[in-house]
């Protein structure tokens, strides 16, 4: 037997005794009986920066585990971003979703994306906030018409019926604000005659903004008497601007949506009230109710959900019952809980199913030792400044540790630098870093793993041929070193495999896909390709696809998609190198914890992958389907 054979076939026997042995950590994917792997319902928040979107998606999540639905989450970061929503909806579609359960950031520009939808037979929730078409199916949201009108006559109650008032609202044309002011400003009309409204300004959404906008307003007119602001960010914005005047306790103040500043300030008698509004029953129902429309039930085309009113007299008892909706991490604290303590989880991008595996591991870890995981980063994984900014960000917003998987090698360096010299504690996670200055590093060998793709390539060629590689975007490390290890190994060990052409790709299945078709078309013989992770190698299949060569090229691919293990099932993908993204992120957040715990940690955390091919495909999707994209 050659010695290359005997090569691969101990890669092969070592492979599947860690299988065995279970040094794979088994992922749980679904626990409903019902599950039904593969149906994806697509949940688009207005924003993904928001705590308030969080707790909706909690209750989004509880829903889909109980009927047996994997949901995805995706979305823009600020809720001012209307063109990346409407590209997260059409996304979506082309993903072939089951479902749209949508909280429409503008009334009038998700019209078009949201028809799209309903033409394509997609069944379509919309959540929080109205859209002027009637063109879905059920909307499941607060009334918030009422809840302007409570918070009108709260702060009429708290001026005894007589005043100067102010008004700090949203970005124009998010209807569910809106129509809290509208609430507002008519019952205040019609029931407190004696109070005036003196001002009100939109703002872009942002606390930053709504402190200045409502800084502007007080300073203009410095008899005011009363402010009330329509969410979650104008809240914390008016409340800062407010402390920043020294007007708390003089400024009657009442809010919309909670968050941990504003029940302080109920607790100092600095804020009136807060009208609170349920977000885990708003992403709760919107996918029980598209849920029941694939079933093929009948729903009511509005679905209220109550608000309630949240002040010092209710407030503890509120903490116990309602602490998702008020923005808690929990109504009662663990053993080690670390109440407000935030580790940053910054991914290379929020768009693909592997990242948001990566991000249950992380939350599971969280959740375990008793700190909040904020997780925030670009959608796209080649938008190097996107995640620049996010790292910025979440030092700003005192994360007490960065976790993160950085997209660019070199353009991280000093944001994590900057990290670091700022005291805290960095782990790098998925793709190596050009710096030494950080605490640990949890991610696959990926040279490893190349090297494993090049004896699989290897192998079904029986030694001989010529092949390509389809490449990732330039700088980004955990492929660039897939690709190392592939040619390394290939030039070693199979000396008749020629590789007669790579490419870098812009990180997007379409451009791998024309990338590949390019090289396929300049070099006629090809006999052998491998792509290095999930965009590039669903890329690189659909070209084979395209140019009518999968079974006569032999195909290798790095990461799993649906898309991927249906070829292996056709025979059209020889196998996949997998890694296990629920493990990187758990381990990631656990060792940060240890490392604010004051434990020793070791520099190289490796994560192992394993391999999939048709001989294993089915026990694999049983033991690991998280790990697979399922």
């Amino acid at each position: 037997m050659k010695k290359n054979n005997i090569a691969v076939i101990l890669i092969l026997a070592v492979s599947a005794v860690l299988f065995t042995l279970g040094v794979i950590k088994k992922i749980q994917h679904m626990t409903s009986g019902a599950s039904k792997s593969g149906n994806i319902i697509a949940v688009i928040p207005k924003g993904t920066a928001s705590m308030w979107w969080e707790v909706v998606r909690s209750g989004a999540e509880q829903a889909g585990k109980e009927e047996g639905y994997t949901i995805s989450w995706n979305g823009p970061e600020q809720e001012n971003d209307r063109e990346k929503q409407i590209q997260s909806v059409e996304d979506a579609l082309t993903h072939g979703i089951k479902a749209l359960v949508l909280g429409p950031n503008d009334s009038k520009a998700l019209v078009r994306p949201v028809e799209k939808a309903k033409e394509t037979g997609i069944p379509v929730v919309i959540i929080d906030s109205s859209i002027e078409t009637d063109k879905y199916d059920s909307f499941a949201a607060t009334d918030n018409v009422l809840g302007g009108a409570e918070a009108a006559r709260r702060l009429g109650a708290a001026l005894n019926g007589h005043g100067k008032v102010i008004l700090t609202c949203f970005i124009q044309n998010s209807a569910s604000t809106d129509d809290r002011a509208k609430g507002f400003k008519e019952t205040l009309a019609k029931e407190f005659p004696g109070i005036e409204l003196i001002a009100e300004q939109y703002t872009l959404g942002t606390v930053e903004d709504a402190r200045q906008k409502t800084v502007d307003m007080l300073t203009k007119h410095s008899d005011t008497d009363g402010v009330f602001a329509v969410n979650q960010p104008v809240s914390v914005g008016a409340y800062k601007a407010l402390q920043t005047q020294g007007l708390t306790g003089k400024v009657k103040f009442v809010g919309f949506d909670s968050d941990p500043v504003l029940l302080e300030g109920i607790e100092k008698g600095e804020v009136d009230s807060l009208i609170v509004q349920n977000p885990f029953e708003i992403g709760y129902s919107g996918v029980k109710t598209a849920v029941a429309i694939l079933q093929g039930k009948q729903v009511e085309k509005l679905k209220p959900i109550p608000s309630m009113i949240v002040d010092k007299s209710n407030l503890d008892e509120m903490k116990v019952k309602f602490p998702a909706a008020l923005g808690l991490t929990s109504g009662k604290p663990k053993d080690k809980a670390q109440t407000g303590k935030t580790i940053a989880v910054i991914p290379k991008g929020t768009a693909s199913m592997w990242w948001e595996v990566v991000r249950k591991g992380a939350e599971k870890a969280g959740e375990e030792e008793g700190y909040k995981i904020s997780w925030n980063g670009p959608e796209q994984e080649n938008d190097r400044e996107k995640q620049i900014q996010s790292v910025e960000d979440s030092l700003t917003r005192g994360a007490v540790a960065l976790v993160l998987g950085p997209n660019d090698a070199k353009a991280l360096v000093r944001p994590v630098e900057k990290a670091k010299a700022s005291g805290i504690p960095v782990v790098i996670i998925d793709s190596s870093l050009e710096t030494d200055k950080y605490d640990s590093f949890a991610a696959t060998d990926n040279v490893e793993g190349g090297a494993d793709a090049a004896r699989r390539l290897g192998a079904a060629l029986n030694g001989h041929g010529k092949v390509i590689l389809t490449c990732f975007i330039q700088n980004s490390a955990s492929t660039d070193d897939r690709a190392k290890g592939f040619k390394e190994t290939l030039s070693k060990e199979f000396p008749g495999i020629e590789l007669v052409a790579e490419q870098y790709t812009l990180g997007t299945v379409e451009d791998a896909r024309q990338k590949t078709v390019d090289m396929l078309t300049k070099h006629n013989d090809i006999d052998g390709l491998f792509a290095v992770n999930q965009p590039t190698s669903v890329g690189a299949y659909k070209a084979l696809q395209s140019q009518k060569l999968t079974g006569k090229v032999k195909f290798v691919g790095f990461d799993s998609d649906p898309v991927l293990l249906e070829g292996i099932e056709k025979g059209e993908v020889d196998s996949l190198i997998v890694q296990d993204p629920y493990k990187i992120g758990y381990t990631g957040v656990k060792t940060a914890v240890d490392i604010l715990d004051g434990k020793k940690v070791e520099k190289l955390k490796p994560i192992p992958s394993m391999i999939v091919d048709k001989n294993n495909l089915e026990e694999q999707k049983k033991e690991n389907p998280a790990a697979l994209g399922l």
